[in-house]
């Protein structure tokens, strides 16, 4: 999502293919899964983690094929690459990209996957089947991912605008990417389990404005929020 959100940012034209990492390997590698290209020789050279997304620049003359991994890594080098003057990243200086980019790592390091939260948001939303779905479990991630948000909500209560100040960054990516999450899992409870309490959760209207805002992105709408809702719709 956030590689596909910052090239839609920037109006690059690529060539996307599926892959899937969570799966496991393919089948001639003695797994089942049904899109194996994340386990083969080629992909690997690559990206040797053998997860996804990768970003392959193709290369020109002489030059090889390059390939970027790790998804915040991918975003800054859209913005370097097609950005480079800030008119859609406002990243335009040294300072500009530092601050952005703490924001990224504090994502990295603190809300993409510390606790669990969201893989347990999306398993019972929309990964595991129908049947060992859990909506008890769904609304305890929803809840103790809201308290994670402190210091997010600190800081664009602050800001009133974006997430590393008055400008969308390259900071907004990675954060709103893991945030629009947290908002579907709601949007799924509401739906479904309409019954199911949540309490414990903190309130967030900060970030709530926030998404509200990045929803009147076109990119972020189609490339984020509006494919995630769609998929947990359709499952």
């Amino acid at each position: 999502q956030k590689a596909l959100w910052a090239l839609a940012e920037v109006k690059a034209a690529f060539t996307l293919r599926h892959a899937s990492a969570m799966l496991g390997k393919g089948p001639e590698y003695g797994g089942s899964n049904p899109e194996p290209l994340t386990s083969t020789p080629e992909y690997l050279e690559y990206n040797p983690t053998g997860l996804v997304p990768t970003l392959i620049i193709e290369g020109e003359g002489s030059k090889p094929s390059q390939g970027i991994f790790e998804s915040a890594t991918i975003v800054r080098y859209i913005a370097r690459k097609y950005d480079a003057d800030g008119e859609v990243f406002k990243c335009s200086t040294p300072e500009d990209e530092a601050r952005a980019s703490s924001w990224m790592d504090y994502c990295g390091g603190n809300l993409s996957d510390t606790g669990g939260q969201i893989p347990a948001m999306v398993n019972h939303s929309t990964r595991l089947a129908e049947k060992d779905r859990d909506p008890a479990k769904l609304a305890e991630a929803v809840v103790g991912f809201s308290k994670r948000l402190g210091l997010l909500e600190e800081q664009l209560a602050k800001t009133q605008a974006f997430v590393a100040g008055q400008e969308f960054t390259v900071a907004d990516v990675p954060v709103g990417c893991v945030v629009n999450r947290y908002i579907v899992a709601q949007l799924v409870l509401k739906e479904r389990h309409p019954e199911q309490p949540l309490d414990g959760k903190v309130d967030t209207p900060s970030i709530e404005a926030w998404h509200e805002r990045l929803k009147e992105r076109p990119a972020f709408y189609r490339a984020v929020f509006q494919s995630e809702l769609l998929h947990v719709r359709m499952k």
